[in-house]
């Protein structure tokens, strides 16, 4: 048996078989995926995941930016000169398996279908190559603020949300939340070396549920995370010199607009945005 938060904050107990909640394993097979080495990096200063850690960016501004893998490999090259890459033993492309929760009636997800300025994204979030796993709860505070809180949990993800648990969850949330889909993809992270700013850059993203899957290769979303309001300095000019915008993206939204029959009109320009870049058709 496994439990759920209830209205009241008691456990409420739901039925799981064969380690699946609802019709998401707790567990997919996160091994048989492979984290290849991505060429380009190793012109970068190293980073080590202590100073990484140390930046304390989960209180951020956060700004987004999509565009074909096309153009990755010059945008490295022009951003050695600004940032460290995030080095773990040699290695500098790392996989991200994330699985999110939400209600039965997508709650969540329909917060930001709805506008909500102050919206909510829980997940558990496995770290591919080292089996790391962390329960993490992303606030939106703010139109342009986003804080994110989390704790380790070396079992890995689970049906039954502990008092650890439900205290990060806090009391925003009261309502039973259950696996709901499985995003991965890999992810390199720079800092600046003044460590104003972070970039993550994201790609081979793919979204899992029970039966269903959708992919969209030649995807890069990439991230900047800084104390700023707004994106300043080398980083983000020179994604303006390769024409990449910045633009509102939520891999958990997208996925599930792609995999479910949710309202998704808000959705729907996103996806076909993303759509044409996989396809490798030039957006301006």
């Amino acid at each position: 048996m496994s439990a759920v938060i209830r209205h009241d904050g008691a456990m409420a107990q739901i039925k799981e078989v064969s380690g699946v909640t609802g019709t998401m394993p707790l567990l997919p097979h996160v091994n048989q995926r492979t984290t290849h080495p991505r060429s380009g990096l190793e012109s970068f200063a190293p980073l080590t995941l202590a100073e990484l850690d140390s930046e304390g960016l989960l209180a951020r501004h956060d700004t987004k930016y999509v565009f074909h893998e096309s153009v990755l490999t010059s945008m490295l090259e022009e951003l050695v000169p600004w940032c460290r890459v995030l080095d773990i033993n040699g290695r500098r492309a790392f996989g991200y398996d994330s699985l999110y929760l939400d209600t039965a009636d997508r709650y969540l997800y329909r917060c930001h279908h709805q506008g909500h300025i102050r919206r909510t994204k829980v997940r558990w979030r496995v770290y591919r190559d080292s089996g790391r796993c962390y329960f993490e709860v992303k606030r939106k505070e703010t139109s342009d603020m986003t804080v994110k809180t989390r704790l380790e949990d070396p079992l890995g993800p689970q049906a039954v949300l502990s008092v650890r648990h439900r205290a990060l969850l806090g009391t925003q949330i009261l309502l039973p939340l259950n696996p709901v889909m499985w995003v991965r993809y890999d992810r390199i992270t720079l800092l600046a070396h003044d460590r104003s700013t972070k970039l993550t850059i994201d790609t081979n993203l793919e979204f899992l549920q029970e039966g269903a899957s959708r992919a969209f290769p030649g995807l890069v979303i990439a991230e900047i995370k800084t104390h700023a309001v707004r994106p300043r300095g080398p980083i983000a000019g020179l994604l303006a010199r390769h024409h990449v915008r910045p633009m509102s993206f939520s891999k958990y939204c997208a996925g599930l607009a792609a995999l479910e029959p949710v309202p998704s009109q808000f959705m729907r320009p996103v996806i076909r945005h993303v759509e044409r870049i996989s396809d490798h058709v030039t957006v301006r």
